[in-house]
């Protein structure tokens, strides 16, 4: 079968199957959207190689094989039967005229992942051997293209020989060009993957950052997910295996670009259940989500068990899986966000780019459409960059809504529902950090109590909407009367309790028998009537290493005194001769 002549030759291996051929009819009925971009064209150009397909290889497919084929001429144990593939002659021809002063060409095969090349040229001698992972070819080259040096003495028009053993039935583009160009392009890949990798790993940090400030798992899974679409394009383009420093090591590289694709999308299926609220919300589509997401780890688990030759099957059910996942992520961000659900909208346009180019890219690899006149490879870079800068400006929204929401949910946390003022527990954090201030620096501080009188009867009259009014005006009162520093809480239904750092027991209790003259005087409103309000006060001072509990329960004990009384009235708690205060100064 004649090849047409392409400056980037095309061809797949010659195992075929019915079932792929059908399904791939069937998918190119999908939208047509997709269809338009991945058709953008083939590249035709100037004829500067040509393939003719000689079949199996058999001995007799070509005299000039004869010449090539014994064993004493193959140097590398790692091709032992050459019969078991398919053999090409090649030729170039046409604008491919090379200067003798000009760089060397070079041949890069493109898209052979799992292909065994063997290239020779029978009149001359040559022969080379290039797998990706065992025999990748120059150092200079990447294990993203099998590359081979053209030799000097191949002229325009003399054949050399391919063949090829994949078992991936996937296809393999041939592209001829010096040498400088293909450095150049190499040069061009790695700059891109490292970019998109740089910023990726930025996004990984970010949601790392945001996973420790607000304990939210999703941000881990989005973690998670940005080091694995990381470690994808590293080894998408090669770098990663380039960094790798055993070549032992490279040999798995297969499998880990694999899993390195399956476990990022994994992660955003997650991620995104999580932050779409789809369990909660949506827990059909949570589910489906999850199930695939678990299917993508087994399978690139699985791959495992293939060995350095990976089966047809799992790249073709792993690229399945990220088609059959894409339309329900984008469908349930479209209903988040016509829900009105911020974090739908950034779902939506921060994944639908990278998904729609991974799954024209997918159907261009499994032949379901035309090659593309675009490099999609570095499109889907981009979009993942573009997916970056979203999501971080998106994380950096939430994060700023998440500490809002997190110091709004403190300060509710710390303060009385009615009054505003501060709680019990709020009072007491604060009343410790006082106490250690004015023990270490021998400053005064006084606590005082306050308890409304019979308010209970207040409450039957009115009831609690009035008694809640009249607590409302008592603590408007209060705060018209204490300085910058003091403390006002409440902790319980009518009790009230007034920190006066800086003030000795004497001076807090005549501040405390000014507020008791001013309630007394003052005239409250309750339901348009006129209510009288009294106080009792008890009040005491802080002696020089005293825990906080035995503070507020003398000065509770001076309240209960004060009642016992008759009301109304301001008790002062025993001073305490030896408290070692020097003065009242240095107010705080």
């Amino acid at each position: 079968m004649k090849m047409p002549a392409f400056t980037r030759q095309t061809w797949r291996s010659r195992a075929n199957n019915d079932w792929a051929a059908s399904l791939g009819k069937l998918l190119k009925r999908l939208p047509v959207a997709i269809l338009l971009l991945g058709m953008a064209g083939e590249i035709q150009a100037q004829e500067t190689i040509t393939f003719e397909n000689l079949g199996s290889g058999t001995q007799d497919a070509d005299p000039a094989l004869r010449t090539a084929t014994p064993e004493k001429d193959a140097p590398s144990p790692l091709i032992r039967d050459l019969d078991d593939g398919t053999w090409w002659r090649g030729r170039i021809h046409g604008a491919t005229k090379r200067p003798v002063d000009a760089l060397p060409w070079v041949l890069a095969f493109k898209g052979a992942y799992a292909a065994h090349l063997t290239l020779r040229q029978p009149q001359n001698g040559w022969q080379v051997h290039r797998s990706r992972w065992l025999a990748p070819g120059p150092p200079w080259s990447t294990r993203l293209d099998l590359v081979v040096v053209l030799p000097e003495s191949l002229r325009n028009g003399e054949p050399f020989y391919l063949h090829i053993k994949d078992g991936s039935h996937r296809r393999i583009r041939a592209e001829i060009l010096p040498l400088d160009v293909y450095l150049k392009g190499v040069k061009d890949r790695r700059d891109v993957a490292i970019a998109c990798a740089t910023a990726l790993i930025t996004l990984a940090l970010l949601a790392a950052v945001l996973v420790h400030s607000t304990g939210e798992k999703a941000y881990a899974h989005l973690s998670a997910m940005a080091c694995m679409a990381a470690g994808y394009i590293l080894g998408l383009t090669g770098v990663l295996f380039d960094l790798i420093p055993f070549e032992e090591l490279a040999l798995i590289g297969i499998h880990l670009q694999r899993m390195f694709a399956m476990w990022a999308m994994a992660f955003s299926h997650f991620f995104i259940i999580a932050f779409l609220s789809l369990r909660a919300r949506r827990p059909v589509a949570a589910r489906l989500l999850a199930g695939l997401a678990w299917s993508q780890i087994a399978i690139s688990i699985l791959g495992w068990l293939e060995g350095l030759h990976p089966a047809f099957w799992g790249a073709t059910l792993s690229n399945l899986l990220i088609v059959a996942s894409t339309p329900i992520v984008l469908w349930e961000a479209w209903v988040a966000h016509r829900q009105g659900l911020r974090a739908g909208r950034f779902v939506l346009f921060a994944w639908a780019p990278a998904l729609l180019l991974m799954v024209v890219w997918i159907f261009a690899l499994q032949d379901w459409l035309p090659r593309a006149a675009v490099d999609l490879g570095s499109l889907i870079s981009w979009a993942l960059v573009a997916q970056v800068a979203i999501l971080a400006f998106g994380l950096s929204e939430v994060s700023s809504r998440l500490r809002n929401e997190r110091d709004r949910a403190t300060r509710e946390a710390e303060l009385d529902a009615l009054t505003g003022l501060l709680n019990r527990r709020a009072l007491e954090s604060r009343l410790k950090r006082l106490l250690a201030a004015s023990a270490n620096k021998s400053r005064f501080l006084s606590v005082i109590y306050l308890d409304l009188d019979h308010f209970k009867r207040m409450n039957d009259t009115h009831g609690h909407a009035g008694g809640d009014q009249c607590l409302l005006q008592f603590v408007e009162h209060l705060k018209g009367r204490h300085r910058p520093g003091d403390l006002l809480a409440r902790i319980g239904g009518e009790e009230f309790v007034l920190v006066l750092p800086g003030l000795d027991g004497p001076t807090a209790a005549a501040r405390a028998e000014d507020l008791r003259r001013s309630l007394s005087s003052e005239t409250f409103r309750v339901d348009g009537k006129a209510i009288a309000l009294t106080c009792s006060f008890g009040v005491a001072a802080f002696r020089q290493g005293e825990p906080l509990e035995s503070l507020m329960e003398r000065a509770d004990k001076a309240l209960y005194r004060a009642k016992a009384a008759g009301r109304n009235q301001v008790i002062l708690d025993h001073p305490d001769p030896e408290s070692g205060f020097s003065d009242a100064s240095g107010l705080v």
